[in-house]
């Protein structure tokens, strides 16, 4: 199967702790260089700080130093490469850095972007469990973490975003199962919905095809096993389903 809206998965070792801690002994050196002059360029000193200390984060991970030339303190933010900003209060609303070889665990920090709207970090390289600080993000729409390594289950709380419409975690090595309707949680689904080719077990839970804006739905190249839910046939909306390469029984009602 392919897709051609995502890009291929790079393979890399972990970062040593030597490594983290350089990271942020350049942080608070770009951050005690930064002076007047140049700050007042920038609307908002949170959102600077929060890119600065990702900036930080990705130094000597970016082979092209493409983040390291392109973003600096003498332009604002809202002009750096993969930055992108609201209109009138100039806050950071889009951060897409794909296929920038990172080779680091998703940075924390990113939570602190909260007008952000759109995160893609596709194709870097990415290792480690999916962070669930990213749900508290209350305007993000769309997050895109496709073709690293990240693993780890999907945190309970990615399927809790009221704001979230679109979930691209294909062509990862993530685990876990998904999550089913019971007395304590009902998860909200997004509309657009990709985990393909990763290793998720279990069942497919019926309150999937209870969300009724379900409009495209990956699982392909999964471990998922057990019956596929008749609920699937009462979907009006949907319009794209790929369910191959699993263990799944049963037939989709036409």
């Amino acid at each position: 199967m392919t897709y051609p809206f995502l890009s291929s998965s790079i393979i890399r070792s972990s970062p040593s702790m030597e490594t983290y801690q350089s990271v942020f002994v350049a942080l608070h050196l770009m951050l005690l260089s930064l002076t007047s002059s140049s700050a007042v360029k920038h609307n908002n000193m949170s959102d600077l700080s929060t890119l600065l200390t990702i900036k930080a984060w990705v130094m000597g991970h970016d082979p092209g130093n493409i983040v390291s030339t392109n973003w600096t303190t003498d332009a604002s933010f809202c002009t750096w490469m993969g930055v992108s900003c609201s209109r009138r209060r100039q806050r950071v609303t889009s951060l897409n850095i794909s296929s920038t070889p990172l080779y680091s665990i998703i940075p924390p920090h990113i939570a602190n972007l909260s007008f952000l709207s759109e995160l893609v970090l596709s194709n870097n390289g990415l290792v480690g469990p999916l962070p669930e600080s990213l749900a508290r993000l209350p305007r993000l729409k769309y997050l895109q973490l496709d073709s690293n390594q990240l693993s780890g289950s999907i945190p309970l709380a990615f399927f809790n975003m009221s704001s979230l419409t679109e979930l691209i975690l294909a062509s990862n090595n993530i685990t876990g199962t998904l999550p089913s309707n019971d007395t304590s949680f009902r998860p909200l689904f997004p509309e657009y919905l990709y985990i393909f080719e990763n290793q998720l077990t279990g069942s497919i839970p019926s309150s999937l095809f209870l969300a009724p804006t379900l409009r495209e739905l990956s699982l392909d190249e999964n471990q998922l096993s057990g019956d596929i839910p008749p609920e699937i046939g009462n979907m009006k909306h949907l319009t794209l389903l790929y369910l191959g390469d699993n263990n799944l029984t049963g037939t989709i009602p036409i």
